[in-house]
């Protein structure tokens, strides 16, 4: 067996998808690769932080939106690449989370609030809150 057969040795066979060892191998590497580049964004971040002795809330925000952003977007690709259908697969998430969204419409809302809070720095560590109910 050649090293060409071995990475098109076929793992799993079904009628949608055919998953080979190159797939495994291409997937791995690829998590590895996105792991190793999510860190040196944080190292990068937090040196930021300590060089121009900002607040680490909102640049900490920034960072967890990238990194949940950089992880949908590599698992989309993965799964494209896997050979499963991405298109069927984001119409009907699309779908669903247009009705998801409706239903927490206000939890949307709440979570841009505070993003917008944490960048715009209008509340610091201690500060207290009063509010007319009491």
């Amino acid at each position: 067996m050649s090293f060409k057969e071995f990475l098109n040795y076929q793992i799993i066979v079904s009628e949608n998808i055919t998953f080979t060892v190159y797939n495994a191998i291409f997937i791995l590497i690829a998590i590895i690769a996105t792991i190793i580049g999510l860190k040196i964004l944080k190292r990068i971040f937090n040196r930021f932080i300590v060089k121009k002795k900002v607040e680490r809330g909102s640049y900490w925000s920034v960072y967890l939106i990238i990194r949940y952003i950089t992880w949908v977007i590599v698992i989309v690709v993965l799964l494209d690449s896997s050979g499963v259908k991405v298109s069927v697969l984001l119409a009907s998430f699309a779908a669903l989370l247009v009705g998801v969204g409706f239903g927490i419409q206000q939890l949307f809302s709440d979570i841009a609030s505070g993003i917008v809070l944490l960048i715009e720095r209008n509340l610091q560590l201690n500060d207290v809150i009063q509010l007319q109910d009491g």
